[in-house]
């Protein structure tokens, strides 16, 4: 004869069981984050409007989660970028992760650019982080595919897309000063995400953005208005575990601004951070401008578009405002609260822009060169 079940029991089991896989998945997800040994004063500091990490104690730093990462990729990114010491990390050459294809020279791209370029096509470099580069959209759907569509419709183009996923202001002009120029290009066009501004200040990229815990990148300080590169070329993944151990004994530590002790220092601050974005801004848009034509172009996110149609002011408003005092900026900010009217702000955005807004940003910008060009 069947033991009848008892359906109290079996819920019971079931909700017990639930309850240790909880359990199992935080202490999992303890190990991988954080250092289990220094557990000591453990604080995150959340930014509300966007979730990221950004002031961090120097117990949260992962030594764990950095040793990892060097004997295996542990998400996406490290599959796709790879350390680089002048940079912090760059796409990797002739590669592919999912719908992200780069070329031999390590940009998003099927087509192969040569240095010597024909005397009868504009080439156009695009720069700036995952926006410029085109997150969560196939190739045909980016920004840069489609302005050079319509580049094409009028004039012998090529676009060379040198967006970077996670990049600050300064790695993308470093990126240009030390690759895009080599290639000599007709126009720059500089992508401004104005929370970039806000990567300029890190150093350990393991605090700032997790799936990067074991790669550092260079930073510029400001000192009597000249701009200084420090952790350049950045340290070895040895010297990087030191540090983080040793934290209060490194020479830098008051340059790396997502420590909290820093948060509201001199150097840290919300003033010294913009005058820093737009010095750099400033000196890249000088110096391309002596060999090409040179736009700069906002890249809204999500949080901003939102907070813009909402209360009409966003977060970082004040940033973009003051490079356009001294440098127009092409702005798509109209054209896409038009379309949020119409349609809804969801539809611009599947994380980063959308097939719908790329089109309408590069259409933007396409507007402006073609208007310049006649």
């Amino acid at each position: 004869m069947k033991k009848k079940v008892d359906l109290k029991e079996l819920k019971g089991g079931v909700l017990l069981l639930s309850f240790i896989s909880i359990l199992c998945i935080v202490a999992l997800w303890a190990f991988l984050v954080i250092d289990t040994k220094e557990l000591v004063g453990f604080n995150l500091f959340i930014d509300d409007e966007t979730g990221r990490i950004t002031y961090v104690t120097k117990e949260v730093i992962p030594v764990v989660r950095i040793e990892m990462a060097l004997s295996r990729p542990i998400n996406k990114y490290q599959a796709y970028l790879e350390p680089n010491s002048l940079l912090g990390w760059r796409i990797k050459n002739s590669t592919q992760y999912g719908d992200y294809i780069s070329n031999s020279i390590g940009i998003r791209s099927p087509k192969e650019f040569s240095l010597e370029k024909d005397e009868e096509v504009i080439r156009i470099q695009i720069f700036g982080d995952s926006f410029a580069h085109g997150n969560d959209v196939p190739y045909n759907e980016t920004m840069a595919y489609h302005f050079e569509e319509m580049m094409n419709s009028t004039n012998d183009v090529e676009v060379m897309n040198f967006g970077v996923p996670a990049y600050g202001t300064d790695q993308a002009y470093l990126r240009w000063k030390l690759e895009g120029t080599k290639y000599n290009p007709d126009i720059v066009i500089i992508g401004i995400q104005p929370e970039n501004c806000e990567r300029n200040m890190n150093m350990l990229s393991g605090i700032y953005f997790y799936f990067f815990p074991h790669i550092t990148k260079p930073r510029f300080i400001l000192e009597n208005d000249e701009m200084i590169l420090i952790n350049y070329p950045t340290m070895e993944t040895e010297e990087l575990i030191k540090i983080v151990k040793e934290f209060d004994e490194w020479s830098l530590k008051e340059y790396e601004c997502k420590y909290i002790e820093n948060r509201e220092k001199g150097t840290c601050n919300n003033e010294h951070r913009d005058t820093l974005c737009f010095n750099i801004i400033k000196k890249w848009f000088e110096e391309a401008s002596e060999n090409s034509e040179v736009y700069l172009v906002y890249l809204p996110h999500k949080d901003y578009l939102t907070e813009k149609i909402q209360q009409n002011t966003y977060k970082y408003e004040s940033i973009i405002e003051r490079i356009n005092q001294e440098i127009s900026i092409i702005n798509p900010e109209n054209e896409l609260i038009e379309e949020a009217d119409y349609t809804s702000i969801d539809s611009l955005y599947v994380g980063h822009f959308s097939n719908k807004s790329n089109f309408i940003v590069a259409k933007k910008i396409y507007e402006q060169i073609v208007q310049n060009l006649e």
